[in-house]
């Protein structure tokens, strides 16, 4: 249920961190709403739903879901090969193009880009979902939610935290996966059966 609520009592209201989840105070675009485009900070999530409750710069307050929000996050371009003098460059993500897969980002020269994943170096604590590893092993990966603990410049490559699914028999809630830029997306696709699945 995608539709915004506009008066609801929240649950819980969570200041707790979990590792896929937006943090409260994160900065935001609204995607695939009748507000699309619009700018809120997160304010809370209901533990019951899972709704975020995010307080919009237009004053309002409104309930989506995780797969409508877009955090704008802070990023470093790199490896873009077109116009190489913008690597290094700092911007901030500002939208989503799913049918192209690239982010648009607003740099400081006032100019606006579409980059794809593996042109953005994320910062610490960027909330990410798996997405396009190959292989046995590593597709069963595809789909999870994480934070980004560090990038590693030799690998080009983030350690990325991603809970434990629920049912396996651990001692640890949660794993660290190394993984490209462009295994890592800040967008996410729709839930389907209690599972994030990328089919972007």
């Amino acid at each position: 249920h995608m539709a915004p609520k506009t008066k609801r009592k929240l649950a819980a209201v969570l200041a707790t961190d979990g590792v896929g989840e937006l943090p409260v105070d994160t900065p935001v675009v609204l995607l695939r709403t009748q507000h699309q485009g619009i700018l809120g900070v997160i304010s809370g999530r209901d533990d019951a739903d899972g709704l975020y409750e995010v307080r919009c710069t237009n004053g309002g307050l409104i309930f989506v879901d995780r797969a409508s929000l877009l955090p704008r996050y802070e990023i470093t371009i790199v490896a873009l090969e077109a116009q190489p003098a913008l690597n290094g460059c700092r911007g901030t993500i500002e939208g989503w193009d799913a049918e192209r897969r690239r982010c648009k980002v607003h740099i400081a020269s006032g100019r606006v880009l579409m980059l794809r994943p593996h042109n953005l170096l994320l910062p610490a604590e960027a909330r990410v979902q798996v997405s396009g590893l190959v292989g046995n092993a590593s597709a069963q990966h595809n789909g999870r939610l994480g934070k980004v603990v560090d990038y590693q410049d030799e690998s080009g490559r983030y350690h990325v935290e991603c809970a434990v699914d629920a049912g396996v028999a651990t001692t640890n809630s949660s794993t660290i996966l190394s993984l490209k830029r462009e295994n890592t997306l800040v967008v996410l696709a729709t839930k389907l059966r209690g599972s994030w699945v990328d089919h972007m």
